[in-house]
């Protein structure tokens, strides 16, 4: 059987090869695949072969991928031909698949979001080691899909006010769409906008651009014993020295938590939470709104226009 798949011949090159696909058989799984998701931090960097990320070519890139099963081995037990599975897949037509590296997508999620399985799960990881309180103040360090969706789940768990700053316009956008409460553009008046919107820092403050640029300002925007969370993929090679020295900084002020950028090691999160991932994929489809306990509506958006006239501010 004839398929493609998509291949990174060397840097900067991208062509879709035909191959072969091979026979199923004891565990595997044979499945067409419908959407495939771009990790646009990770891929990218591997693409355009960035400092940190593997120098041999060619190379067959993928990160998520959703599809219909059509052939089961003979000792497949959880699967049957037809059921919708979501793995760690490669941009490619088909895959072969070990049955243990699928799970199953319920009959009520559309293709298009549950494709997002494994950036969720991430996401998902940084947050709950943020540990956030109700009413506590979230900053989310970049817009993109990671930076989306561990803003929804700050929300989600009680976080308030949650800000999102990036250099996007567009991306802030997104961001206003998914309610954030407050974004900003990166400015050099950044830090006395957030310290005005948290009172003087954020208890929290999620570092979701992969740029080790910004770990340093995650740490100017932390409040005393405040949490930093390095949720983002660096592909650079960060500048330690200069990281060492805002710790030593901060160190009674900020308490450092690193996520583990090594994500072969999400999957086996994702098993054991799959029924969270659900949940919360089927839930962000639907809008979510956070009111202040304390205010209404109108004097809500009362409250954020005069923080917004004074610290110059996008907000939704």
């Amino acid at each position: 059987m004839k398929s493609y798949r998509v291949v990174w011949t060397e840097p900067k090159v991208v062509k879709v090869e035909e191959w072969e696909v091979p026979e199923v058989g004891g565990r595997q799984v044979l499945v067409k695949t419908r959407f495939t998701l771009i990790s646009p931090g990770t891929e990218r960097a591997w693409l355009l072969h960035l400092p940190n990320t593997p120098a041999t070519f060619p190379q067959y890139p993928g990160y998520c991928a959703v599809g219909e099963v059509l052939e089961v081995g003979e000792e497949v037990k959880q699967f049957k031909k037809g059921d919708r599975v979501v793995w760690a897949g490669r941009h490619s037509a088909h895959a072969v698949v070990n049955e243990d590296a699928l799970l199953p997508v319920p009959s009520d999620l559309p293709d298009e979001e549950a494709v997002f399985f494994r950036l969720i799960a991430i996401a998902l990881q940084g947050v709950r080691k943020a540990r956030i309180e109700l009413g506590e103040s979230v900053v989310v360090l970049g817009a993109g899909l990671i930076g989306l969706l561990a803003l929804q789940l700050a929300k989600l768990s009680g976080g308030f006010p949650v800000i999102a700053v990036d250099l996007s316009e567009v991306r802030l956008k997104f961001a206003q769409e998914v309610e954030a409460d407050f974004t900003l553009q990166l400015s050099e008046d950044l830090n006395a906008c957030v310290s005005e919107l948290t009172d003087g820092g954020a208890h929290v403050v999620i570092e979701a651009t992969g740029n080790p640029e910004a770990i340093p300002l995650a740490f100017k925007l932390a409040r005393r014993m405040g949490r930093v969370i390095l949720l983002g993929s660096t592909g650079a090679r960060q500048n330690w020295w200069t990281f060492t020295l805002m710790f030593t900084e901060r160190v009674w002020s900020s308490l450092a938590l690193t996520i583990p950028s090594d994500h072969s090691l999400i999957q086996r999160q994702v098993s054991g939470q799959q029924e969270t991932i659900k949940r919360l994929l089927s839930n962000f489809s639907q809008p979510i709104a956070l009111r202040s306990p304390h205010s209404s509506p109108t004097s809500f958006r009362a409250w954020k226009h005069q923080r917004r006239m004074t610290c110059s501010l996008a907000t939704t």
